[in-house]
């Protein structure tokens, strides 16, 4: 019971792969046939090459060789042209006096005839082979050649005596052909599944179109062939979603080889129509015939004329049944219009109503959001003079702050300058009271007391300037580019570029002040402020953002 139950769970989970599998296989046929035109139009240059090798081919043999390639090309594209290929290889066999050639044409002429359903034809170029003097692979070709011709006129024929004789003409001819192929070629495969499949083992069938799977090169017209043939094998095991994937796999591949002797295709199509979907069986069978049509063989016309019949009335009945539904659905949707034309007049009569009171109402909220604009204008403007005054207030608070700082130190200095300058006085009166006017003219000549008190005088200033703005430095640097951040060599003391950018932030932002107080010339200090803003991080407004730091907010 258990391994039932396990049995069934996997069945119902493999439902939805197969599903996924064939639609996917449906969307690249139907791709494919969107690009039908393009294969045809590369088969074509294909053939108009082949062509133009047979015209320049120097010599009759290599005129043969080519003209057989071309046949090739032909052989599953245009019937009567692959024919055409093969009398003129007749004719270029005799021409060289080789037999042997020319009955490898009658042969592949036997084979084109029985697949085009040309069975007396066919027949007729078979009978001329002289088969007592064929070597070993000729023979072989021609007991697969009579094999395949006697399984197709049983296949097609509707008098059971002959489809009885006939199979068993074809099997004979199977069973010489096998004994003398080896059991890894291809032919010897296919005859071998078709002599299993005729035999009703699907099963050792299935086993042996594995090697012919393996053997053939994908997206090949000999890979579709034994494609189809794998459908057939699990066609007789009844297992339709693995034959539906296996035809739609082999009519890809003979989309893409511009294929137009198939079977693949308009096969699949009868499936799909049996299964209700009518659009895409339609749409395929037509393509197959299409193809069928361009083949130009009255075999494979007989066998899709009865299929593209039945899917063509499957598809007009159910076309009908739509149409029939359409026209219901038109009748109840004219009922539904008039209901709701009823029911329009009826809205739009209470919607005048309800127009009027919302205009009414509209024109009251006009006047409250106009109240609520102008209260709201009043209420930035407040707010933007609240900012201002802020601002004001913080400049103003800076600006006492700085003042008071800078007026008692400006009160320090100026006490201690009166007090050297008396110390100098009395110092100069001594000199002069004791006569000493060479040590006076001396300590006239000697500038070390004014570098002295400009060096004190700036030692004074930096220290202010870091008292009220401790992380000027810091700030300062933040503005510079990385590599151009200025080190603060000595603890208290500022460096010359800085010191002008403290004047900056002071509010002296004209270079000649600048330059007297720091006894600088002006162009000096114009080159350290140019030299300054272009280490800058943001040029354009560097001493903008100087005047900046340390402000509150």
């Amino acid at each position: 019971m258990r391994k039932v139950i396990i049995l069934l769970g996997c069945i119902v989970l493999s439902v939805p792969l197969y599903a996924d599998r064939l639609d996917s296989l449906y969307r690249c046929i139907d791709e494919a046939i969107s690009r039908a035109d393009e294969f045809t139009q590369k088969k074509e240059l294909q053939l108009d090459s082949l062509r133009t090798e047979t015209r320049r081919a120097a010599d009759i043999g290599k005129r043969y060789d080519a003209t057989m390639r071309l046949y090739n090309a032909w052989r599953s594209y245009r019937n009567d042209s692959a024919i055409a290929c093969l009398n003129r290889c007749i004719l270029l066999a005799d021409s060289m006096q080789r037999p042997g050639l020319k009955a490898d044409c009658y042969i592949k002429m036997g084979l084109q005839h029985s697949a085009a359903g040309s069975y007396s034809e066919a027949m007729h170029y078979l009978n001329l082979i002289p088969r007592q003097q064929l070597n070993s692979g000729l023979l072989t070709d021609y007991y697969y050649a009579m094999s395949h011709l006697y399984g197709e006129m049983a296949s097609y024929t509707h008098d059971e005596p002959l489809k009885s004789g006939y199979y068993q003409k074809s099997a004979c001819y199977r069973d010489s052909l096998l004994i003398l192929l080896p059991h890894d070629s291809d032919v010897w495969l296919r005859s071998q599944e078709s002599r299993l499949y005729n035999d009703h083992d699907y099963k050792t069938a299935l086993k042996v179109n594995d090697q012919r799977i393996r053997l053939a090169m994908p997206d090949t017209h000999e890979y579709a062939i034994a494609a189809y043939f794998r459908a057939m094998d699990y066609g007789g095991l009844g297992d339709k979603e693995e034959k539906k994937y296996w035809l739609a796999q082999s009519a890809l591949c003979d989309i893409r080889n511009a294929v137009m002797d198939q079977a693949s295709l308009w096969s699949l199509a009868a499936m799909l129509d049996g299964e209700g979907d009518a659009g895409r069986s339609y749409h395929y069978v037509e393509y197959s015939w299409a193809c069928t049509s361009q083949f130009s063989a009255h075999v494979r016309s007989w066998t899709v004329s009865p299929v593209l019949t039945m899917i063509n009335d499957n598809y007009k009945a159910r076309l009908g049944r739509a149409n029939t539904r359409l026209w219901i659905l038109v009748a109840l949707v004219s009922l539904l219009a008039l209901l709701m034309a009823g029911m329009y007049l009826y809205v739009s009569r209470k919607r005048r109503q309800l127009a009027i009171a919302r205009n009414m109402l509209k024109e009251s909220n006009d006047q409250l959001v106009l109240r609520s604009q102008e209260l709201a204008k009043a209420n930035d403007h407040l707010k933007a003079l609240n900012t201002q005054l802020s601002v004001l207030n913080t400049q103003l608070s800076e600006s006492n702050r700085v003042k008071e700082e800078y007026i008692g130190k400006f009160f320090t200095l100026c006490s201690e300058y009166i007090d050297k300058l008396d110390q100098f006085r009395i110092k100069v009166n001594r000199k002069m009271r004791a006569h000493q006017t060479d040590d006076l003219f001396r300590i006239s000549q000697n500038e070390e007391m004014k570098e002295e008190e400009l060096a004190g005088l700036f030692a004074n200033f930096d220290s202010i300037f870091l008292h009220l703005f401790p992380n000027f430095m810091a700030d300062f640097n933040a503005l510079l580019k990385p590599e151009h951040r200025i080190l603060q060599t000595e603890q208290g003391k500022l460096p010359t570029d800085v010191r002008i950018v403290a004047l900056i932030r002071l509010g002296i932002d004209d270079s000649s002040k600048i330059a007297e107080f720091l006894h600088y010339s002006p162009n000096t200090i114009y080159n350290y402020r140019a030299r300054l803003k272009s280490k800058a991080i943001r040029r354009e407004d560097f001493e903008d953002q100087v005047c900046l730091i340390g402000s509150a907010g």
